[in-house]
């Protein structure tokens, strides 16, 4: 289990990609995944965001595209396999403004897709923003949502066995 945080676009992705394709090789795996967790269609920006990361990938991916049931998804996957998810930043999003569910229903995702994934064999790599480090908003929907993903990155780097944070194509080790 891994986890990789960072700015919009510095270089944590690429990363992650890098790391998956790696362990690929490396442990023969039976399958490589990306699950992407933006929803189809959301505007012109992201739309072009997916494109890019789309074009990054080889064929040896296969795409899972699951907004919101991360943990209901990994029971679809092969064991022994890969599993990039990326990211957590609008996964949280998704949860916490479509379905209107709090940070206990979040963590407990966390905590399903991890176990599941141990059941498989199955090594994951997850992928988020570093949205705490930007000036404090006033708005408490935006404080709610920061929050919320704090806890959720406090989860999964506990969970994980390494963490890093990519600050311009740099990545730095912290677990």
């Amino acid at each position: 289990m891994i986890f990789i945080s960072g700015g919009v676009r510095s270089g944590k992705s690429s990363l992650a990609e890098q790391m998956a394709q790696q362990m690929y090789a490396e442990q023969n795996a039976s399958a490589l995944y990306y699950m992407a967790t933006t929803k189809r269609n959301h505007d012109k920006e992201m739309n072009e965001r997916i494109k890019l990361h789309q074009a990054s990938r080889s064929e040896s991916w296969i795409t899972v595209e699951e907004p919101l049931y991360i943990d209901d998804r990994i029971n679809e996957l092969q064991s022994h396999s890969i599993l990039l998810i990326d990211c957590l930043t609008v996964w949280s999003s998704n949860v916490l403004f479509s379905e209107n569910a709090k940070l206990e229903t979040m963590v407990k995702r966390v905590e399903n897709l991890v176990q599941t994934a141990k059941d498989k064999n199955i090594a994951v790599i997850f992928v988020s923003n570093d949205l705490n480090e930007d000036i404090p908003i006033k708005d408490s929907g935006v404080q709610e949502y920061v929050f919320s993903l704090e806890a959720v990155h406090k989860c999964v780097v506990q969970l994980c066995d390494q963490a890093f944070q990519v600050i311009a194509g740099c990545p730095i080790r912290w677990k």
